[in-house]
């Protein structure tokens, strides 16, 4: 796990030097232990360190092989790259380290581009092709890993971190994007909240030749594909698969810890390590002063049921208030969610004590988590008068219907993730709405039906929000975040399955809680699922801590901003303190929004 910095000279002109070594400064975070670089003529690589794999030098990057031909950085984990390593060997490969980097390194050599069939991990790369002059630059199937890039007349920029571009640039917001985010909290596809900044999508690589001085886009792994069929599986075959990546995602040289929400899912990874492991597992948890949202005694159950080094910590208010702007600088973009704040803190704790901390992500958007995956009764009669063409002018103008009415004439799918509402933003915003063009394409799926429809519409866009968070949050940290149910091998398994054995019964997340079922008792499985609520519109009716944030939103700085309208925002904050707690989420979004801003200095 590391950082990876790339400048690429697209008109003749030399690398500046400088300008990477000022890239690198700029996420020293993500990789304290070790630093290096590589430069020709005409590209500049850039890497931090954070040893997880092969601690010693012999894994020190920028990695050439054996012939000198190719060079490559990589940020990541390749978790079964000792079966590739074996492979490679056959092939007669010689290994001279012990490190995943020099199995991406010969891979690449022996297969090409098609190495990507072979790699199970998480990761971008970057190899370079000294005798052809060749790039090629490649993000994980998912989406774990981030990687960004923004052009100028005369070179390309790649980085880990948007942060590592104020290095050669002055980064400007994205106006196009301020809808966006404020609706739904994250920026989809290749956007990003700033300008001229892109990321490579998850699944995708691009190839850069010197020689023409131009890049190609390629898809090598498409996600609807993996939706297309329609097989059967047996809850043991499930589980067996769950387990394998469970304990893939183990592979370290320097150990690893837990993230323990108490909920199902890092519940059940718990249960299945603590049974492989030699010794107690630490784990690691957030509790929360507050008797309604606070999980610890979850936590506390999987811990003494399963014997695990427990380490628990309570946040509150005050300490949001505290480290809301670090936690915004480290996620380059507005808070989408409050718990990346204590997150952080949570990784500060973790790194005390190991650099890997595998999480729960991932498995609500695979097997279908989310209520919003289930069709409730309104929309299923939705989808049945769409179904048969029938116009929505047929639905008597009664106020019980009102609702069905709504749901006619609404995008079912693109709508679900909704924050804030549409009308909102026009009433807090003086920034025209701007179409969310990826968004509206990931939502059109006509051969899905209404589940199926919407898994991949988080996985494509909710999920991503989920993996940025993590990255960013626990490498602020120096620490390194797995997610063990974000396999591209369960992903292909499970999406295949129909909507009819993922949810069964109306229950949520059918197929894995069968799983888990010999772990844990049917209350703790199917209790109601919080997944850390945090109380904001208490803490914004506080005299200090986060209601100090307010004056931010209608003060000369925000006046001059000239994106908001100033009045109306005015309002919404009198209302809200006036007892109107339907005002807490959209003055939040502002908040963060600002915050970013400012942290920014955009």
């Amino acid at each position: 796990m590391c950082g990876i910095n790339c400048i690429i000279a697209k008109a003749g002109k030399p690398v500046d030097p400088k300008q990477l070594a000022d890239m690198n400064r700029l996420i020293f975070h993500r990789g304290p232990d070790d630093e290096g670089f590589f430069q020709s003529d005409w590209v500049g690589l850039g890497f931090r360190r954070l040893s997880i794999i092969d601690t010693s030098y012999a894994g020190h990057q920028p990695m050439h092989d054996s012939s000198g031909r190719y060079v490559c950085v990589f940020n990541g984990e390749i978790y079964n790259y000792i079966e590739l390593r074996e492979q490679l060997k056959q092939a007669g490969y010689i290994f001279k380290t012990q490190s995943d980097t020099e199995v991406v390194i010969n891979a690449y050599t022996h297969w090409g581009e098609a190495c990507l069939n072979h790699f199970v991990g998480m990761f971008a790369i970057i190899i370079v092709d000294l005798h052809q002059r060749e790039m090629f630059i490649v993000r994980d199937q998912l989406g774990i890993k981030p990687l960004y890039y923004m052009e100028d007349e005369h070179y390309y920029y790649f980085s880990s971190e948007i942060k590592a571009f104020n290095a050669v640039t002055k980064l400007q917001a994205n106006p196009e994007a301020y809808f966006e985010q404020f609706i739904f909290r994250y920026v989809s596809g290749d956007r990003t909240n700033f300008s001229g900044v892109k990321k490579l999508l998850p699944g995708h690589y691009m190839k850069y030749n010197d020689k023409i001085r131009r890049h190609n886009l390629h898809c090598y792994f498409d996600l609807k594909k993996s939706f297309s069929k329609n097989k059967n599986v047996t809850t043991q075959e499930i589980s067996e698969a769950l387990q394998e990546s469970f304990l893939l995602h183990t592979r370290s040289d320097v150990g690893y810890s837990l993230q323990l929400s108490g909920g199902v899912d890092s519940s059940y990874i718990t249960s299945v390590l603590s049974q492989q492991a030699a010794r107690p597992l630490m784990t690691f948890s957030i509790s929360l002063n507050d008797p309604l949202l606070d999980e610890s005694q979850y936590q506390l159950y999987v811990s003494q049921r399963y014997k695990t080094d427990h380490h628990m910590v309570e946040y509150n208010a005050e300490d949001y208030f505290k480290h809301l702007n670090k936690a915004t600088y480290h996620m380059d973009a507005p808070i989408m969610h409050g718990g990346c704040v204590f997150l952080m803190l949570l990784c500060q704790e973790i790194s005390k004590q190991t650099k890997v901390v595998l999480t729960g992500e991932g498995a609500d958007e695979l097997f279908g988590g989310y209520r919003r995956h289930l069709p409730n009764l309104p929309i299923r009669l939705a989808l049945m008068m769409k179904k048969f063409h029938l116009p929505s002018q047929i639905i008597p103008a009664l106020w019980k219907l009102r609702g069905l009415k709504h749901l006619m004439s609404d995008d079912l799918i693109y709508n679900a993730n909704e924050y804030n509402h549409s009308e909102v933003y026009r009433n807090l915003f003086s920034t025209p709405t701007r179409d969310i063009f990826y968004r509206k394409i990931i939502s059109n799926s006509p051969d899905f039906d209404y589940s199926q429809a919407m898994q991949f519409y988080d996985q494509s866009t909710y999920l991503c929000s989920l993996l940025d968070r993590q990255d960013k949050i626990s490498m602020a940290m120096s620490v390194e975040t797995r997610v063990p149910y974000v396999n591209p091998i369960l992903f292909k398994s499970i999406n295949a399955l129909s909507s009819k054995i993922k949810i069964q019964r109306n229950r949520t997340k059918f197929l894995l809680k069968q799983s888990a079922a010999s772990h844990f008792t049917p209350d703790f499985l199917n209790r109601k699922k919080n997944g850390l609520l945090l109380p904001y519109d208490q803490w914004l009716k506080q005299k200090t801590g986060l209601s100090e944030y307010l004056s931010l939103l209608t003060d000369t700085t925000a006046k001059n901003r000239g994106i908001y309208q100033i009045a109306n925002i005015k309002k919404n904050i009198d209302q809200f303190r006036q007892g109107d707690s339907s005002f807490a989420k959209p003055l939040l979004c502002l908040i963060h929004m600002e915050v970013w801003h400012r942290v920014f200095n955009l």
